[in-house]
């Protein structure tokens, strides 16, 4: 009888075992997530390999590479080093695309978009994530409907933990800024009609000023003849960008010392 009265036990302890694994399990394993520029990306299970190669073919650069997965954690964390997933998955690419980052996952570019802590699921069902941020990068040409740029730091006489990371000596910032570029990361953001434009107009061919003044306009064709005024329609300081759910929100040219 007590053997009976055990092995029932046992049988229903199992079951609870079961029933709480089952119930936990999806809680503690976390979506598919990638750290990226300073940023924790989430999947969202869309492919878009298409839409990456369609890109690669009208585009007469590569696609925007960023580069890849070098380590992984177990799938109950996030991900918190740069090129880091929670996936495994080591070695695979991962590229600029759309509102946020595409990784190549066996063959596949996987959508993955930034993780907003305010609500993630939001994000993922309307797939129109969005994020700001300003970036300086050098303008390496401006086509009818997107820039290539090449990404650089701007460091300011302000970020002390960045100049002595990097050993830059007063002599290297005389007017209180560095321009560090490792090396050169080309790629190319789409603009649209809500792009804005604001440069110095030095020779007064857009405003009719006799002196430098401060243009601003949402037509990329003056954009495109103003940077034309350069040699090799390249300017030799950084512009400043704010990209917006993939977009360019706004171009910024600042006076330079």
């Amino acid at each position: 009888m007590n053997k009976k009265k055990i092995t029932v036990c046992i049988g229903v302890i199992s079951v609870v075992i079961i029933v709480v694994i089952a119930v936990l399990f999806p809680t503690l394993t976390k979506k598919q997530m990638v750290f990226v520029s300073d940023r924790l990306f989430v999947s969202t299970n869309q492919d878009v390999s298409e839409m990456v190669l369609r890109e690669a073919e009208v585009s007469e650069y590569d696609s925007p590479y960023i580069g890849i997965i070098e380590s992984a954690v177990s799938r109950t964390k996030e991900a918190s080093v740069e090129f880091q997933s929670n996936f495994g998955c080591i070695g695979s690419e991962i590229i600029f695309n759309g509102n946020g980052i595409a990784v190549n996952l066996n063959g596949q570019w996987i959508q993955f978009v930034p993780k907003e802590p305010a609500d993630l699921n939001s994000i993922i069902q309307s797939e129109q994530a969005v994020y700001e941020e300003e970036v300086a990068a050098f303008i390496k040409n401006v086509s009818a409907d997107n820039i290539t740029v090449d990404i650089v730091e701007y460091i300011t006489d302000t970020s002390k933990e960045r100049i002595k990371e990097l050993k830059i000596t007063e002599e290297d910032m005389p007017d209180g800024y560095y321009i560090f570029n490792s090396d050169e990361e080309v790629i190319i953001w789409k603009c649209n009609a809500e792009t804005v434009y604001t440069f110095i107009d030095w020779n007064g061919d857009f405003t009719g000023s006799e002196s430098p003044e401060e243009y601003t306009t949402t037509d990329i064709e003056e954009f495109q003849k103003y940077i034309e005024t350069y040699d090799n329609g390249e300017p030799k300081m950084p512009f400043f960008f704010i990209i917006e759910n993939g977009y360019i929100k706004q171009i910024i040219e600042k006076p330079f010392a």
